[in-house]
């Protein structure tokens, strides 16, 4: 039986870090989809440090926007799991610490913008707070966009994500803007410049309570892509459909595209979209830790003709008194060769 190892440090204003290795119950949420990434974590309500309430009243010592690490394992590898900051505090009958990661900084941050185009490179340098590191990954041109008044940092992420299908997040305290899994994260995160391939085997560390994976056949999967193309005008934009009529739709945003060029874009995007392989979440153990964007390969020795690695979508990270576990989504498969 694995022993579960959990240590939480919360930096505070006037008493330093504290740290401390119990808890009720943690939970780590990271999605693609998502652009904030989050965490929570349960304490005794009545929990006292030097003499001090940690978590409730007036005089507490945690408070919102204290920095906070998580780590989660199995002894002795007890490795980072989250770093943000608290986003609030609630107590009952116990006390549930939320927090965010870097996003929560950013969304206290105020801007306004104003382009007819620009460069995405080019739009973050310009309105990007400071102190803050980013990378874009992938640059683009970004047609028509403004504010109408100051707004947070992250509305303008949101609107990228919303019109322009260009993804941000958070990894080792860097923003990161442009492709949905850029390839410089996963190979780079560890500094090795290799994958990080991660194997997951049916019967032993594929857990079958909330295993939902589907294995289906390319002839069986129906998909239709939305691509829509705005162009300095707002008024003005093409829109193609590629794909099966009736089946699950996805739409991608671009920039001064042709119905042509959309149409090739669309055809090409959707060969990655449906493959031969699983598809769903499955629940394994805490270790090892992944991350979205990591590669997952699956093995079965009673169909090895099914083996294949698939781009982690998001990642669910708990642990309770039933254990550590963490419930992997997959996305896409991907060509190890």
């Amino acid at each position: 039986m694995f022993s579960v190892r959990a240590f939480i440090a919360v930096d505070t204003e006037e008493n330093g870090t504290v740290g401390f290795d119990f808890h009720h119950k943690i939970t780590v949420e990271k999605s693609i989809d998502q652009l904030t990434q989050t965490a929570a974590f349960v304490v005794p309500k009545k929990l006292v440090f030097q003499g001090k309430d940690v978590s409730i009243g007036q005089s507490s010592i945690f408070k919102r926007g204290n920095a906070v690490r998580i780590y989660l394992g199995y002894y002795p590898e007890c490795p980072k799991v989250f770093e943000g900051f608290i986003s609030d505090i609630k107590g009952d009958l116990n006390t549930t610490i939320f927090c965010e990661d870097l996003m929560w900084k950013l969304k206290q941050e105020e801007i306004q913008f104003s382009y007819k185009g620009v460069q995405l490179s080019q739009l973050i340098k310009d309105t990007i707070p400071s102190g803050f590191e980013y990378e874009v990954n992938a640059d683009t041109t970004i047609g028509h966009i403004r504010s109408k008044s100051k707004v947070a940092f992250t509305q303008l992420l949101e609107t990228l994500r919303k019109d322009y299908s260009v993804h941000s997040f958070i990894r080792e305290g860097v923003l990161h803007l442009g492709q949905r899994y850029p390839d410089t994260v996963r190979t780079n995160v560890d500094g090795s410049g290799v994958d990080r391939v991660f194997q997951f085997a049916f019967h032993r560390n594929v857990l079958r309570e909330g295993n939902t994976l589907v294995y289906k056949r390319e002839d069986d999967v129906d998909i239709k892509l939305t691509l829509r193309s705005t162009n300095y005008r707002e008024d003005s934009g093409v829109e193609v459909e590629v794909g099966d009529v009736g089946g699950s739709n996805r739409t991608l945003y671009f920039f001064d595209q042709t119905a042509k060029e959309l149409k090739e874009i669309g055809e090409r995007e959707i060969k990655k979209i449906r493959f031969t392989g699983y598809r769903g979440k499955f629940k394994t153990f805490a270790l090892p830790k992944v991350e979205v964007g990591d590669l997952a390969r699956l093995v079965d020795a009673e169909n090895p003709k099914q083996i294949g690695a698939y781009i982690i979508k998001s990642v669910e990270t708990s642990s309770g008194t039933s254990g550590a576990f963490q419930t992997i989504e997959l996305d896409l498969k991907v060509d190890e060769n």
